[in-house]
């Protein structure tokens, strides 16, 4: 691509990113609520008190009565630091409460979810939707709740209208009902305070990005630290009422150098964890920043990558991304519901089916808080449905079984596994085993032999792949992934760091400038084998809000057949002038002179 400016892409990235991760409303960070108090009393009193009203009194002309309704409120409160060569950018803080309702027209087989689009404006929508009361004041919550659920409702009739005009023209076969009914859940958890200190963050941020400036040839990079700490009170007319707390602390750092032919190329490093008291101490952040700083001047002597087709070794975090971004979106329910897809293929066409290979389970556990000593950061116990969460075997022997569900159904899945969590379905925690597995030199030796039966010089091996869905490192390949032609239905993101193996003596070399293309459910079965070296990583299934950060427990895998293209043959030109801050002073310009004398003492020549 060529116009494109990237830095201006990656602030729009990290400015999206935060604004997502934190929707307050900035009248509101104050004074705030009294963190310490754990008395809930009034905030329920209120969710209770007009919700029986709204169902039971709520009504327009011959129009029924909601027969579903539900109210939640989200307390939060957010540190945010970033820093660049040495330097702080931001420090930010702030805390406030949003409150979302849902009201259903109509019954639990046939009510007005799935109609989109609305003629109907309600100014106090927009308002009221901006935030809730920080005090508990039962008068002001119960206010906007009022309002919020008067519009609702109004939207609510209007779609069942639209859908009932779709029935009236169409015939629809087995269509599933618009909303799965369950047990009510009344699960109050404790609240843990955590006190960050920005102070302490805000020099950690310094010190690691500073790291960057020894070397020269680093023209760009990034440290990012972000910790969210959120409350929800959730209580529906079916009886359950819940109070999750939900922390997350992050780090993010990039560093980017441009390579002579004037392609950027970067790499990147990410923490993410459930309590702050757990996230790397400075000196292995340290040692991570000088780690990155050699990774991209390597890179930026790499050559390119040339086009491949053969067998690859995903090893570790690469292997992780390889599941999260090829497989786990298809193991999620669809968003849209089911009269909304009454005419599309979605992913529970697939359930019943062999998808992998048969040595490959695939399994979602919201409920673990620690894989072998190392804590995990998707943990929950109640959805944002109030659906209590369960353990999901998704794929058995290779066949896929069910998918993470929420309560709208599809014609394939008629229960809800409390899987639904900041607006959509989503894996929470995905623990990728196998029946048979090999040491990681067993799996490296099976690659090299694989290459040398297909005639290869050699053979490739990726070792770290970018998240497209969290911060962007890698701006060219990362934009053309987004805006290229003939996109896929399934993509893998660039490789970061990707080696040439040969065949005959199994010496590495790095590349640069590739990207993955021809990505299908058939690249499933081509996983020939998987390593015994399985361990916990990071990655993201949208934005970095803390809802989408979740881990993967997976092994290192083995694949067949990949087809590698290099990415693009156009790059920016080569800056032309060094970093300044590399640059020797101008003896001139010296504080006091460079004999370290005033300008009045110096001699006239």
């Amino acid at each position: 691509m060529t116009g494109v400016n990237y830095k201006n892409i990656l602030y729009v990235a990290f400015t999206a990113a935060s604004l997502i991760m934190c929707p307050i409303a900035r009248g509101q960070m104050a004074e705030g609520p009294d963190w310490n108090k754990r008395d809930d009393n009034e905030i329920f009193k209120a969710f209770d008190d007009e919700i029986k009203r709204t169902v039971g009194k709520l009504k327009l002309g011959e129009h029924p009565s909601p027969y579903f309704v539900a109210f939640s409120g989200n307390q939060s409160r957010y540190v945010d630091v970033y820093g660049a060569f040495g330097a702080l950018d931001r420090i930010d803080s702030g805390r406030g409460r949003s409150l979302e309702v849902e009201v259903r027209v109509g019954d639990y087989k046939f009510d007005n979810s799935g109609s989109s689009g609305s003629a109907f404006f309600n100014p106090y929508e927009a308002y009221s939707e901006s935030g809730m009361a920080l005090d508990d004041d039962y008068d002001s919550i119960r206010r906007t709740l009022w309002l919020m659920s008067d519009s609702k409702y109004k939207r609510a009739i209007e779609e069942l209208e639209k859908k009932k005009a779709v029935l009236n023209q169409k015939k629809i076969d087995n269509l599933p009902n618009s909303f799965i009914k369950t047990e009510p859940v009344v699960s109050i958890l404790p609240v843990e305070r955590q006190e960050i200190d920005s102070k302490k963050w805000a020099e950690i941020v310094r010190a690691v990005s500073k790291e960057f400036r020894a070397n020269p040839r680093i023209v760009d990079c990034r440290v990012v630290y972000e910790n969210r700490d959120n409350i929800r009170w959730f209580q529906n007319s079916e009886g359950s009422r819940n109070r999750e707390q939900e922390m997350c602390s992050t780090l993010y750092m990039s560093a980017t150098a441009q390579a002579s032919d004037g392609m950027l190329v970067s790499d990147f490093a990410f923490y993410a964890l459930k309590k702050d008291k757990d996230m790397p101490q400075l000196e292995e952040l340290l040692s991570a920043a000088r780690g990155l700083s050699e990774s991209v001047i390597s890179l930026a002597k790499a050559p390119m990558m040339e086009d491949y087709n053969g067998p690859i070794l995903f090893e570790k975090q690469a292997a992780a991304e390889f599941f999260a971004q090829t497989v786990a979106p298809q193991l999620v329910i669809s968003q849209e519901s089911a009269f909304e897809r009454r005419n599309k293929r979605t992913e529970a066409d697939l359930l019943g089916k062999r998808i992998l290979p048969k040595f490959i389970n695939i399994s979602d556990n919201p409920l673990i808080e620690s894989f072998r000593g190392k804590p995990l950061k998707g943990s929950y116990f109640v959805d944002d449905e109030g659906v209590r969460a369960k353990a999901v075997a998704l794929v058995e022997h290779g066949t896929l079984k069910t998918l993470c569900s929420g309560r709208t159904p599809t014609r394939g899945i008629q229960e809800s596994n409390g899987h639904y969590r900041d607006g959509r379905a989503k894996v929470s925690q995905l623990f990728i085993t196998s029946d048979i597995s090999k040491t990681p030199q067993e799996l490296r030796e099976q690659l090299i032999e694989i290459g040398k039966e297909t005639g290869l010089s050699h053979v490739m091996i990726a070792r770290k792949i970018v998240n497209p869905n969290g911060m962007v490192v890698d701006f060219e390949s990362s934009i053309n992934n987004i805006f290229s032609p003939g996109r896929k239905e399934i993509e893998l993101a660039s490789p970061t760091l990707l080696y040439k193996v040969s065949v005959q003596d199994g010496k590495e070399e790095l590349v640069r400038g590739a990207r993955f293309s021809g990505f299908t459910r058939r690249t499933w079965k081509d996983i020939e084998s998987v390593a015994n070296d399985d361990d916990v990583y990071v990655t993201s299934s949208g934005l970095n809000t803390a809802a989408n950060i979740y881990n993967i427990v997976c092994p290192s895998v083995l694949v067949s057949e990949v087809d590698i293209v290099r990415n693009s043959h156009e790059t920016d030109l080569p800056i032309v002038l060094e970093r300044p801050d590399t640059v020797a002073q101008p003896s001139a310009i010296k504080k006091n002179g460079a004999s370290g004398k005033s300008p009045k003492q110096k001699k006239m020549k």
